[in-house]
């Protein structure tokens, strides 16, 4: 559930994930276009398709208003402000639309734009998702139509498509995220579905059976990852190095091995939220934000057959490729991974807290120094330390020196963290000979905002000057960030203190902003 604890007088957050791509050529006297430019456009003519109350037009009406909204809420632009709160008013409103796709892209909006206050609407929708869903030879998905609809032979329409089904994965997530408890048995179904159906090349298809392509790869990937990230959430609390399951990899290594720009605009809008939620800047090699917003302002994009949807699925794919990323998960030989869901988990509840969304990403030490820097804070958690090169312990060095946080987790078991302990120690001493870790004083102000914690952490920290460049917790958090629910709220609100406590000395917090009682 989000509770504000952020107040911002202007832009919450000055970090922005990208810069501007130049268009090459252009009228003779102009400046090149840039995605700004285009984004405006594209926000400019979403607003112009409201009516006076506060809808779209379409044969889903609520469907359209909502994904309208959705885009416009993303884009952060301050002149379609009022045209959100017209749009979540007639929501709110408005009588039941039956509809899946409606239903998903209704809860997805409300809870972006306030789900405290949308609760009734987002848990009326979320509970028809659930008793929508298929059975028997299609279990797991769904068809266009909510159990409040009959055909006019007085039959529910059963044919499902895992289009409708990716919309209705979204509103149960978000519902979830809004303090609906879905039925566990509902992300099993949805598992159940996209592992049994997929291609034996890794895709899927528009129906079970059809031949695998972009847009429904893309869809099946991101909705076989947060069926099992639902699943796996108050799972177990040890760590361990646990590898995404083969049918996520293999959706992975499909649209690694096909990746195009040349999607239309409701392909965009699936790579963008499958490159997000899975923290991956590219998928075989090629930066899919970077390349498709180039081919976007240089070239244009194909809308396809959906009209005003298709501009808004522009808007959100260039709002949300420039979101801010706040921390990067370092990937290292070895087991870097063994508290999957923890970096992700602990960006969400952060998202969530300061009403504004932000972002992470996996990266390596190959990555260019400049590209790290572009980020605050390079975490990596472990059970063994991780065997760092000489040229990665020189990045490492220099990310933090030229104005990076290292953010180090040793694992819980006892025996694990000993060996990564004393590995940690031997990389600080090596890395930073003139430097020594100091433990912070339970009083210090990184536990005092955006809350006071009543027990904070052991943190230990390496100052260069006045500023905190290591920051070290011997005793993790980051299993329960993994593990989530309830259980887990003190582990977020320390991340949340320690996170904060890092934008702010380094700048990526607006000066208007401060702590609110929640």
């Amino acid at each position: 559930m989000r509770k504000a604890l952020i107040v911002s007088t202007c832009a919450a957050f000055l970090l922005t994930a990208t810069t501007a791509v130049s268009a090459q050529g252009g009228p003779s006297g102009h400046r090149p276009r840039t995605e700004e430019d285009v984004l405006k456009r594209y926000v400019e003519r979403v607003m112009k398709g409201q009516r006076e109350d506060g809808h779209w037009d379409h044969s889903y009406k609520l469907g359209m208003t909502a994904l309208a909204a959705l885009a416009l809420k993303h884009s952060n632009d301050p002149r379609a402000a009022s045209s959100v709160a017209k749009a979540a008013a007639y929501l709110a409103q408005a009588k039941t639309e039956y509809k899946t796709y409606s239903a998903g892209m209704i809860i997805s909006a409300l809870y972006q734009i306030d789900p405290r206050a949308h609760r009734r609407t987002i848990s009326k929708y979320a509970s028809l998702l659930c008793k929508s869903q298929m059975r028997d030879d299609v279990r797991g998905m769904f068809c266009y139509n909510l159990v409040g609809i009959r055909t006019r032979a007085g039959t529910w329409t059963t044919r499902a498509d895992n289009s409708n089904t990716q919309f209705a994965v979204l509103g149960l997530l978000f519902a979830e995220r809004s303090g609906f408890q879905v039925p566990k048995s509902t992300w099993e179904d949805l598992k159940h579905h996209y592992t049994k159906t997929q291609n034996t090349d890794g895709g899927w298809g528009y129906r079970i059976g059809d031949g695998s392509y972009h847009n429904m790869t893309l869809a099946g990937a991101v909705s076989l990852y947060i069926a099992e990230e639902q699943l796996a959430l108050g799972g177990s609390s040890r760590c361990v190095m646990n590898p995404p399951s083969r049918a996520t990899e293999a959706a992975m290594k499909w649209v690694g091995k096909h990746f195009t720009t040349e999607l239309n605009s409701y392909g965009l809008y699936a790579l963008e939220r499958l490159g997000i939620l899975t923290g991956r800047s590219e998928f075989g090699g090629h930066y899919w934000y970077r390349e498709a917003a180039d081919r976007i302002v240089n070239h244009g994009v194909d809308e396809g057959k959906w009209g005003q949807a298709g501009a808004a699925f522009v808007v959100l794919f260039l709002s949300r490729g420039k979101e801010p990323i706040i921390i990067n998960k370092l990937k290292y030989y070895g087991d870097w991974d063994c508290a999957h869901y923890d970096v992700k988990h602990m960006t969400d509840y952060i998202s969530d807290r300061m009403q504004s969304p932000m972002q992470w990403r996996v990266v390596t030490l190959e990555s260019k120094l400049e590209d790290l820097l572009k980020v605050p804070i390079l975490h990596y958690h472990g059970i063994k330390g991780p065997a760092f090169t000489d040229d990665e312990k020189i990045k490492i060095r220099n990310y933090v020196l030229k104005g990076g946080v290292l953010m180090v987790q040793a694992c819980k078991c006892w025996k694990a963290a000993k060996e990564f302990d004393e590995a940690f120690r031997t990389l600080m001493e090596e890395c930073f000979p003139e430097g020594e870790l100091e433990e912070l004083p339970k009083s210090h102000r990184m536990f005092q905002t955006p809350r006071k914690l009543s027990r904070p952490p052991k943190v230990e920290v390496m100052k260069f000057g006045e500023r905190i460049g290591v920051i070290y917790l011997p005793k993790e958090l980051a299993i329960d960030w993994h593990r989530g629910g309830g259980s887990a709220k003190p582990a977020f609100d320390a991340g949340v203190d320690i996170i904060f406590y890092v934008l702010k000395q380094a700048g990526r917090l607006g000066a208007g902003a401060k702590p609110i009682r929640d």
